[in-house]
């Protein structure tokens, strides 16, 4: 399998490169939200019980994807160092012990940008960061 881990900060256009690079080679898109989304209905933000949820489900997700022969996965991941190491790291095994790719695209973007399009209404979709504050 390949795993196209689209990274970057919030607002740099992770889910749309991942929409767009979809349509044009057909790999489905495991966008983090989703995961986000269900450890959030569970355990309270920002807790230990909720981050370790979030990347427990991320790794099943992906580890099954491997083993059920999926052609191709686009994951969109926030990226924070060097909290998310560890889970880094794990993916990184799950792709060997697979035999799978690992294709990293790290998105960037002034941090200006950032701050304009972090109030964009379509980030509501997905409860993500809908203001300014802390960007920088």
């Amino acid at each position: 399998m390949k795993l196209i881990l689209i990274y970057g900060p919030p607002a740099s256009g992770k889910l749309t490169v991942a929409q767009e690079l979809s349509k044009l080679i057909g790999f489905k898109i495991f966008h983090n939200h989703l995961s986000y989304d269900l450890a959030v209905s569970i355990f309270q933000e920002g807790t230990e019980q909720f981050y370790e949820f979030c990347s427990r489900i991320r790794l099943l997700s992906i580890e099954e994807a491997t083993k059920s022969k999926v052609d191709g996965l686009i994951f969109t991941f926030c990226y924070a160092s060097p909290e998310d190491d560890e889970f880094i790291h794990a993916l990184e095994r799950i792709m060997a012990e697979t035999e799978s790719q690992l294709l990293p695209v790290r998105l960037v973007c002034p941090v200006d940008e950032l701050k304009a399009r972090s109030t964009n209404p379509s980030r509501q979709e997905f409860g993500k960061i809908k203001t300014a504050e802390g960007i920088d």
